[in-house]
């Protein structure tokens, strides 16, 4: 998404100017951000905008991302992002850009039918493992599988703290998830 505002010095005649920054920050706190619902997710994870410390910020392009499990409430969402930055950039003289698009579709399996699950839930109990399913409002390589007809299901290593400095997987577990897909081998070639 892009605020487009107007260059201006900013010690010389700031109020010429308008700062995209300023009015994409007046919309974004408008918007539901972070964990929206039990389902549903926004963000805008990446900013990026300005040439110099006394020129107003013409522009800035932001990377916005928006999950959901329910499809209706995802394209609810999605528009209600777009008509809040409409609005105000239309009450500030700016203008408001985006190529949002839908990206890998999220997929979901039941427990019960899915041969994949019901042989991993073997190869747990073999290894004296509770087996647990779970909802998951990450991506990874198995959306793109399952997209293109490959069944693939995500096989959890008891990660701590994601996608932050102090994430961790324990040597234990690791050996553990070894031991449980040698049994799923197993279970597929028997």
């Amino acid at each position: 998404m892009r605020v487009v505002g107007k260059k201006a010095h900013a010690g010389v005649c700031p109020e010429k100017g308008i700062n995209a920054l300023t009015v994409a920050a007046k919309a974004i706190t408008q918007l539901p951000m972070g964990r929206v619902d039990e389902e549903t997710t926004c963000n805008i994870g990446v900013v990026q905008g300005g040439s110099a410390t006394n020129v107003v910020m013409g522009e800035v392009e932001m990377q916005f991302e928006a999950r959901s499990f329910d499809r209706v409430k995802l394209e609810k969402l999605i528009e209600q992002v777009k008509t809040e930055f409409q609005t105000v950039c239309q009450a500030n003289g700016a203008i408001f850009e985006e190529t949002l698009s839908y990206g890998t579709p999220g997929y979901a399996i039941d427990d019960q039918n899915a041969l994949l699950i019901v042989s991993f839930q073997k190869a747990c109990k073999k290894q004296g493992v509770s087996y647990q399913g779970a909802a998951c409002g990450g991506g990874s390589n198995t959306n793109v599988y399952r997209m293109r007809g490959i069944n693939a299901v995500n096989l959890s290593t008891n990660m701590k703290n994601i996608h932050s400095t102090d994430e961790s997987i324990a040597e234990a577990d690791l050996h553990q998830m070894l031991e449980i897909l040698l049994s799923l081998v197993e279970e597929f070639t028997n």
